[in-house]
């Protein structure tokens, strides 16, 4: 999946195309921004943004260029009036910088931008928290059956390649839609079922089901069946 920009704002030195990832449960708070360079001076840029419920964790990244190409040697980001990342923290090795920051509810990124490179460098920018980066919905917790069970979810803005699901042992590719997906499996027995997609950084991500009953050994579990008592269902996810 990839973003889709909503606005570019053209400047002297840079242009800035800013897009807004879903309001729900979304990893990336912010962003991704993209700004490439252009003949002429650097020019400050200024966004803002605002969050209904601020967390402790935050990152602040950035891509430099696009993939290994059109490299940044030098940029500045301000937030909220204090520098986060400078010039020395990029050079035309450097393919992704992190950042811990706090946020406030009411947010003002004040962006500089000074790319000593030729034309066309670019960098991405987006904050992001903690949530999981894909959320499966259903099955939900303690709700497990033999047979045909629906398997859905989304994931995160940033989750940039084909959502792969693998299913005891057996990997197949999930079509998005919207950043949903959704399929159907036939279970016969204890299942381990894992969803991954890697995002525009190229960090892979994934979400896990573990259906195994009671949690008993699986010759067990076979033994039983796949319906004893006190069921469960362990949802576990990677960031």
């Amino acid at each position: 999946m990839k973003p889709n920009a909503f606005s570019a704002l053209a400047l002297a030195a840079i242009i800035m195309v800013s897009i807004f990832s879903p309001a729900v449960m979304a990893s990336t708070v912010y962003g991704p921004a993209q700004f490439e360079r252009e003949d002429g001076k650097p020019v400050r840029v200024n966004d803002s943004f605002s969050l209904d419920h601020v967390h402790e964790n935050y990152t602040l990244c950035i891509r430099n260029g696009d993939g290994a190409i059109n490299t940044s040697s030098s940029s500045f980001i301000f937030l909220n009036g204090v520098p986060v990342v400078g010039p020395a923290d990029f050079n035309q090795n450097v393919d992704l910088i992190q950042k811990s920051i706090s946020l406030e509810p009411e947010n003002d990124i004040n962006i500089e931008v000074e790319m000593r490179s030729v034309p066309g460098s670019q960098i991405t920018l987006w904050i992001e928290d903690e949530s999981p980066f894909i959320t499966i919905n259903s099955p939900s917790d303690d709700t497990f059956s033999s047979g045909t069970v629906d398997v859905s979810g989304f994931v995160d803005t940033l989750i940039t390649s084909d959502i792969s699901l693998t299913f005891n042992g057996i990997t197949s590719v999930l079509p998005l839609e919207n950043g949903n997906f959704s399929t159907e499996l036939n279970l016969t027995g204890p299942a381990n079922i894992t969803v991954s997609g890697s995002d525009l950084a190229g960090r892979v991500h994934s979400a896990t089901l573990l259906l195994d009953g009671d949690m008993l050994p699986e010759s067990y579990e076979y033994l039983l069946g796949f319906d004893p008592p006190e069921p469960r269902l362990r949802l576990n996810h990677d960031p």
